[in-house]
């Protein structure tokens, strides 16, 4: 299923407007981090949405963004949609073809992939400031000037950002279009979805037990005959099904603690 035909949701739970997408139908894990129509979708529903301050896609699993991430993607997509509404603020009407050229930028690109427009943003205004200081002709200065100026402004926007402050230290490293440094911004919490867990949980309808054994230490196997085949059902219940959402959060938050853990020499 394409990510554009997705069903959400905006549901309410205490302090929390949480936006909700239903991914169980799609072919793709979502992530904001290393999906570029991900991240574009999910900026667009916030621009839509302006008071969600969680974000939970569903997949079997929950992927959960907690309020400082959502925050951090909601603000780019926010300028995104300010910067295309102040088009005569920022003298868009003056810059001819050049807003050909920045227009999908800030359109589309801050959307999907602000650190790359960040990047390529600066590129155009390198290139803009040599041509100013090249340039003879009057006509010809005043407009290279103007479209030096709007990019120098959307830049200095953009540096005041939550995800370019936080990429920022990793920019020399950095290629052009690399996801991997979303990874430094978006972490989500994965833990299973619980109604789903339950129902797999769930001995069949229809079966009657004829046999029941442990594998490893922990997990539970159950065998079963069916009315509507000749084969046996086994109904496997791994000792992750039979944990408490507590005890989940529990291990994600050790999974994070590890995941952010640099050894030093001495380990």
């Amino acid at each position: 299923m394409p990510e554009s035909n997705l069903q959400y949701e905006i549901v309410r739970e205490g302090e929390d407007t949480i936006l909700k997408v239903d991914y169980e139908q799609a072919t793709v894990i979502p992530s904001i981090e290393d999906s570029t129509e991900c991240m574009f979708k999910t900026a667009e529903k916030l621009i839509e949405n302006p008071g969600v301050t969680k974000i939970v896609f569903y997949q079997k699993r929950d992927y959960e963004y907690d309020e400082a991430q959502t925050a951090i993607l909601g603000e780019i997509a926010r300028l995104s949609s300010q910067l295309l509404k102040q088009k005569q603020v920022l003298n868009f009407e003056n810059l001819g073809q050049a807003y050909a050229e920045i227009q999908p930028l800030i359109y589309s690109g801050l959307r999907s992939d602000p650190v790359a427009t960040y990047v390529l943003f600066k590129r155009i205004l390198r290139r803009e400031t040599i041509r100013v200081d090249k340039e003879l002709e009057e006509l010809e200065l005043s407009r290279h000037t103007r479209y030096r100026n709007t990019v120098q402004h959307i830049i200095r926007l953009l540096e005041n950002t939550g995800i370019i402050k936080a990429a920022k230290p990793y920019l020399t490293q950095y290629h052009l279009y690399d996801r991997s440094i979303y990874r430094k911004v978006f972490r989500p919490t994965i833990k299973p979805d619980f109604m789903f867990t339950k129902l797999m949980a769930q001995y069949p309808l229809d079966g009657e037990e004829v046999d029941s054994y442990i594998v490893g230490k922990e997990t539970e196997v159950t065998v079963f005959k069916v009315k509507s085949t000749i084969q046996y059902l086994y109904h496997i219940s791994p000792p992750e099904f039979r944990l408490s959402e507590e005890k989940y959060q529990i291990l994600d938050q050790a999974r994070t603690i590890i995941a952010e853990h640099k050894p030093e020499k001495s380990e």
